[in-house]
């Protein structure tokens, strides 16, 4: 047999050997949100805020602490996707904190608050009439609704019933009520849940299948205090499967405000956005359709001023999810 073939066919198979084998196709997840009637899922969650309010050369902080469990049930499902969910919260740990001291002092207290549902899952009366005191008042308002919401296909939340009366009690304690809250609270509240299941948009023919390494952008307008309004720019990127069916996806944002339309009205503040930072780390759960833990970090500064009057805000907060295993 001539050598020369037999050379060649051993080089062939040994090359063959010691290469690389073909890099598979990355995987790919669709990040759209999934309901099963019937169905619910727990949540742990945590949201801390700093509050620095400067003006007239003094300055006063506010700081919140809420801990707790909600529930997400599925009511009901369209074949659009769309989806009728029920809320409730199942335990909450509060605490505020204020200074300086005369501040604190005139807040309507106690400023804590304990709550569990217990086992038959009908929230209590409270012991000793309605809850009463800045913290305690909204939410306890707020254990004991039930918060209807309603998830248009694409994830965003179309309708929300259920917190007439926490709002009711925290506008009654003013900022410290509105603060006690948090993110349960007036526009702050579908931002909140939504952070749950939303962390794509949909296009114009659906959700996109995403791949390890694909980068996205979102971007929100939310209304600002003084009529302002703020663009804010959230950049996504998918990083490759950690375990079997979660994918995290790191979340870096900014803000700015909008030019303002027609003439400035002299009776009304100018406000600045000096900082509008963000980052966040969200784990994808392809199975669930849902996120299975979220960490959510914002700094912000703003500056109104109208005249000679000037007061400045900053604002850090966190929020953390964590899906509890059954």
């Amino acid at each position: 047999m001539p050598i020369g073939p037999l050379v060649a066919s051993v080089l062939l198979l040994l090359g063959s050997v010691g290469a690389e084998p073909p890099a598979a196709p990355a995987e790919a997840v669709t990040l759209r949100p999934v309901w099963t009637k019937g169905t619910h899922d727990d949540y742990r969650f945590k949201h801390r805020a700093i509050v620095t309010t400067r003006e007239a050369g003094e300055e006063r902080l506010v700081s919140t602490n809420l801990a707790g469990v909600l529930r997400l049930a599925v009511r009901e499902t369209e074949d659009s996707g769309a989806a009728l969910l029920v809320i409730t919260i199942l335990k909450i740990e509060a605490t505020m904190t204020a200074m300086p001291t005369d501040y604190a002092a005139a807040i309507e207290g106690p400023l804590t608050f304990e709550w569990e549902r217990p086992a038959d899952g009908a929230p209590p009366a409270p012991d000793g009439g309605p809850a009463a005191g800045a913290v305690a008042a909204p939410l306890a308002a707020l254990c004991a609704a039930e918060l209807i919401v309603r998830v248009r296909p694409d994830g965003s939340i179309g309708s929300l019933r259920g917190t007439e009366e926490a709002d009711a009690a925290a506008r009654e304690h003013g900022e410290a009520g509105a603060l006690a809250l948090g993110p349960f609270g007036g526009a702050s509240l579908p931002r909140f849940l939504e952070r749950l299941w939303r962390v794509d948009d949909e296009e114009d023919d659906g959700f996109v299948q995403r791949a390890p390494g694909a980068k996205w952008q979102r971007t929100e307008e939310r209304a600002m205090p003084h009529g302002a309004m703020a663009r804010l720019v959230r950049e996504h990127t998918l990083s490759g499967v950690d375990m079997p069916g979660l994918w995290p996806i790191e979340i870096v944002g900014g803000g700015t405000l909008a030019a303002p339309r027609g003439e400035p009205d002299p009776t009304r503040p100018t406000l600045k956005l000096e900082e509008w930072t963000e980052r966040g780390l969200a784990v994808w759960d392809s199975a669930a359709g849902r996120i299975a833990r979220r960490n959510d970090t914002l700094k912000a500064r703003t500056a109104a001023s109208i005249g000679g009057h000037a007061v400045q805000r900053d604002v850090q907060t966190l929020i953390e999810f964590e899906a509890v295993q059954r």
